[in-house]
């Protein structure tokens, strides 16, 4: 099965990342990402950092930094830290870069 996954990248999302890397006959082509629990400024590195440690060569396109049609208004940080990762404070730096394309042409 090939998937492309559309991410705020959270934990909960980070986790289904990482199930679908590890998953048999799954194949992630791209992932795209989008502002939700958190900016997208910090989705993106929690995205690429998952990829990192995974060894998942995986395009990451970064779509809307902002809700289309609503108020963008960020979950409290007691749910998923300030980051959108529980505060990870031993995040490893990752040397991954985001493909230049918007993620609604890539897709």
């Amino acid at each position: 099965m090939k998937l492309i996954i559309d991410t705020d990248a959270g934990v909960d999302d980070a986790q289904a990342i990482m199930l679908a890397l590890t998953t048999p006959g799954v194949e992630v082509e791209a992932i795209t990402t989008v502002t939700g629990n958190v900016h997208i400024d910090l989705v993106n590195p929690n995205v690429l950092t998952v990829l990192d440690i995974f060894d998942a060569d995986i395009p990451v396109f970064a779509g809307a930094d902002r809700p289309l049609v609503t108020a963008w208004k960020p979950a409290p940080p007691e749910i998923h830290g300030h980051d959108g990762m529980g505060d990870w404070a031993q995040r490893p730096q990752t040397q991954r870069s985001l493909q230049s394309e918007h993620a609604a042409n890539a897709l």
